[in-house]
This record gives C-alpha cells, structure tokens and sequence, in this order.
C-alpha cells in the first residue's frame, strides 16, 4: 500500500508541478500590463475549469484519454508560446 502510495506521488507531482506553472505567471505578467484584467483572468480559468472537465470527459468517451492528453499538451504549448510573444 505505501509503495503505490509513493509510486503516485512520484508520478502525479512533476506534471502536477508544471501544469501550475502557467497560470501565476500569466496572472504576473498580466498583472504587470493592466491590474483591471486581473479579476477577469480569474473568472475565465475558473470557466474553463469547469467546463474543461465535462468536455474532457466526453472526449475521452469518444476519442480515449490518449487524445485527451494529446490535447491537452497541445492546449499547455500553446499557452507557454502565447506567453513568450512580446508585445
């Protein structure tokens, strides 16, 4: 029980980790740009937290959790290249 324990810690934290990463550092440099927005950045990942987990759900069911991960790496990529465009 302890080694499973350990095992998915081991597995979970380090994608668990950098998936964090993006949000604070939009908020930062948003924050940076216009304070205002910063409620609204807010509101939008807390939408999109909602809704990303049924739409997840019914395209794992249609497509499999391999596409599932497939776009969603593909989401985080585009939000880390998004986040290096200098304005």
């Amino acid at each position: 029980m302890i080694k499973r324990l350990y095992l998915s810690i081991g597995l979970i934290a380090p994608p668990a980790f950098f998936m964090g990463i993006p949000f604070p550092l939009g908020l930062k440099t948003l924050s940076s740009r216009n304070e205002s927005l910063v409620p609204w950045a807010w509101g939008i990942n807390g939408c999109f937290s909602v809704i990303s987990t049924a739409l997840a759900l019914i395209f794992a069911f249609e497509s499999g959790f391999l596409w599932v991960m497939f776009l969603a790496a593909f989401a985080y990529g585009i939000k880390l290249l998004a986040n290096n465009v200098k304005n």
